[in-house]
């Protein structure tokens, strides 16, 4: 049996600052570098488009979408030297920027007792023009992520997963990202106790110990 649809969807999202990024007191918890709010900051408005293909088999599911993202009064976050080595970083709304991009997502039944996730994404950032405080961030970025994962499942109570996790180094305005990548582990047994459902799991985050958070 094989099932093939698209679709085209169009939403509009409100994000709204939260109660800090207003709030105009200045956190000096870290000596040289300061946080505060913005009270001018304004909410964003972004406006979503996305084309996306499935295909569906007894054995296979796969999914290719390209989506578009404009966003006004897109909301950012500047450090700006103030004085004797001291940052202060404060919430700001950028002109506008867009995204846009490719994922792939597809799901495989080996056996009954195995089956294959994989994900990719692909997208591009286009920012706008000058901030209210002159912050040039006019430019264009892209960046990449995959996962892989893998499940196994024993005697109808035992299941085993295992996912590797991609990202591929980026930067938005003033802040860089690094390249990323780690691997999970999970293991859960589901049982029946007194007449009730129960279960037990353990899981490893980051087994290779890889993840660069600085």
């Amino acid at each position: 049996t094989e099932f093939i649809s698209s679709g085209l969807s169009y939403a509009k999202r409100i994000n709204r600052p939260g109660w800090w990024s207003v709030n105009p007191f200045i956190d000096y918890d870290d000596p040289v570098e300061w946080e505060t709010g913005n009270p001018a900051l304004k909410p964003e408005y972004t406006h979503n488009m996305q084309f996306s293909n499935n295909l569906v088999t007894d054995k296979a599911m796969l999914n290719a979408s390209i989506y578009y993202n404009y966003t006004n009064d897109g909301i950012t976050y500047l450090s700006q030297l103030i004085d004797n080595g001291v940052t202060l970083q404060r919430p700001e709304n950028v002109a506008n920027s867009q995204d846009y991009g490719l994922e792939l997502y597809g799901s495989y039944q080996l056996f009954k007792w195995w089956r294959l996730d994989a994900s990719y994404n692909y997208f591009e950032n286009v920012y706008g023009s000058e901030t209210a405080e002159k912050f040039d961030l006019s430019e264009k970025t892209h960046g990449w992520s995959a996962s892989i994962n893998s499940d196994f499942r024993f005697w109808d109570m035992i299941s085993y997963q295992i996912n590797a996790y991609y990202s591929g180094p980026s930067h938005w305005g003033q802040f860089e990202s690094k390249e990323q990548f780690s691997v999970y582990m999970g293991l859960r047994s589901e049982f029946e106790l007194f007449g009730n459902e129960a279960a037990i799991s353990f899981s490893i985050s980051d087994v290779f110990k890889t993840l660069d958070y600085g």
